[in-house]
C-alpha cells in the first residue's frame, strides 16, 4: 500500500461504468419505481469515478494544472449551458414550462441569476440536474491540495504512513463537516464536496496503489449487494443536494458503488452493448444537462395531447406520468447522445480536412 504503483486506467471501462452511472441518473428521474434504489448510489458513484481519475504523478506536486484543466474540462460547459437556460427563463414561462407563479426575469434579475452560474449556485428548473458540477469540481480541487500538502509532509518526514494517515484524518473531518453542514445551500454546493470526500479519496487509493482490482469483483458478491441496497432504499433515502442523509449510507453507496464496477466488468467485454454504455459515458455531461428539460417538455406534449394542456406539470418532479417512463428514458438518453456523437463527427471531420 506504501508503495505507489500507478494503475493506468481502462478507458473503456471507466466510460462504460459513468455510462452506467448516468443511466442511472436518468432512470432515476424517469421511473418512480427505481428512482430511492439508484440514488443511494447514482451520485457518489460519479465523485468515486472522478478520484480515480485523479493522477497522483501528473497534479501531485502542481494541484493548480489539477483546478485549471477541471474548470476547463466541466465548469466552463456548465456556465455556458445555464446561461442559456437563463436566458430562455422568460420564453419558458410563456410556453408553459415553468411553475405557475414563477416570476419573469428583468435584466437586472437576469444579470444577478447570471453571476449566480459563476458562483455555482445557481438554482433554475430546468438546469436543476447539473447541481452536481460545481460540488465535483470543488471536491476534485479538494483532494488535488490534500494529496499535495500530504506529500510535501511525506518529503518532509521521509514517513510514508503519515502521508495517508494525515489523509484519512482530513477526509474524515470532511465528511462529518459536511453531514452536520449539508442542509446549508454554500457556493458551489461545497457541503455536498465536503461530505463526498470519501468517494474521491478511496477512489484516488485504487488508481494510485491498488493491484488486481478486476479479481474482487465478483457477480455472485455484486447481485447480493445490489439486493441489500435495493432492500435498504425502502426504508432509508440518500438525496445529497437537498440534505437527506442516514446513519450507513457511506456503506450503502460503496455498495452499489462495486455493484456498478462489477457490471461494467462484464459489459466492458461486450461490443457492442459495451460501446454504446461507454458512448453514454463519454456524453454524461450532455446527457445529464438535457435529459430533464427533454422529460419535462414530453410531460407538456402528453398533457395537451390527452387533451389537459393546464395541467400543472411541475407539482410531480421529476415527472408527471410514470406508465411514460421508457419514452422518458429512451428520449432522454438518445436525443443527448445523438446530438454528442453527430459533434463529435463534425469535430473529427474537420481535423481530418
Amino acid at each position: 500500500m506504501i508503495e505507489q504503483n500507478p494503475i493506468m486506467p481502462d478507458r473503456r471501462y471507466w466510460n462504460v461504468l459513468k455510462g452506467i452511472g448516468i443511466l442511472c441518473v436518468v432512470l432515476g428521474h424517469a421511473c418512480s419505481w427505481a428512482h430511492d434504489f439508484v440514488y443511494e448510489f447514482h451520485i457518489p458513484l460519479f465523485f468515486f469515478i472522478s478520484g480515480f481519475m485523479y493522477s497522483e504523478k501528473k497534479y501531485g506536486d502542481d494541484p493548480y494544472l489539477n483546478v485549471i484543466n477541471r474548470f476547463k474540462s466541466s465548469w466552463i460547459k456548465y456556465v455556458i449551458v445555464y446561461w442559456i437556460i437563463m436566458l430562455l427563463h422568460n420564453s419558458l414561462i410563456r410556453w408553459g414550462f415553468m411553475p405557475i407563479g414563477t416570476e419573469y426575469f428583468s435584466l437586472r434579475t437576469l444579470a444577478e441569476a447570471c453571476a449566480f452560474v459563476l458562483l455555482g449556485t445557481a438554482n433554475e428548473l430546468m438546469g436543476g440536474t447539473l447541481w452536481f458540477v460545481p460540488a465535483l469540481c470543488m471536491a476534485s480541487v479538494f483532494l488535488s491540495f490534500l494529496v499535495t500538502i500530504s506529500r510535501k509532509i511525506e518529503k518532509k518526514t521521509g514517513n510514508s504512513y503519515l502521508k495517508f494517515a494525515f489523509q484519512f484524518v482530513v477526509i474524515l473531518v470532511c465528511s462529518i463537516v459536511g453531514c452536520i453542514v449539508i442542509s446549508i445551500l454554500m457556493p458551489a454546493n461545497i457541503q455536498v464536496s465536503l461530505t463526498v470526500m470519501p468517494f474521491l479519496w478511496i477512489g484516488y487509493l485504487l488508481r494510485n496503489y491498488g493491484k488486481g482490482l478486476e479479481q474482487y469483483l465478483s457477480v455472485c458478491a455484486a447481485a447480493i449487494l445490489a439486493l441489500a441496497v435495493y432492500f435498504i432504499s425502502f426504508h432509508h433515502s440518500l438525496d445529497l443536494i437537498i440534505g437527506i442523509l442516514y446513519p450507513g449510507m457511506y456503506l450503502v453507496a460503496f455498495s452499489g458503488i462495486y455493484v456498478c464496477m462489477a457490471l461494467a466488468k462484464y459489459i466492458s467485454r461486450l461490443n457492442r452493448i459495451g460501446s454504446l454504455i461507454a458512448s453514454c459515458g463519454k456524453a454524461s455531461f450532455w446527457i445529464m444537462a438535457v435529459h430533464f428539460p427533454l422529460i419535462k417538455i414530453i410531460d407538456r406534449i402528453w398533457a395537451a395531447h390527452i387533451g389537459d394542456p393546464d395541467r400543472v406539470l411541475y407539482l410531480t418532479l421529476p415527472h408527471s406520468f410514470d406508465y411514460m417512463w421508457p419514452v422518458y428514458l429512451l428520449l432522454g438518453i438518445g436525443v443527448p447522445l445523438l446530438g454528442y456523437q453527430l459533434v463529435q463527427k463534425i469535430k473529427n471531420r474537420g481535423k481530418c480536412s
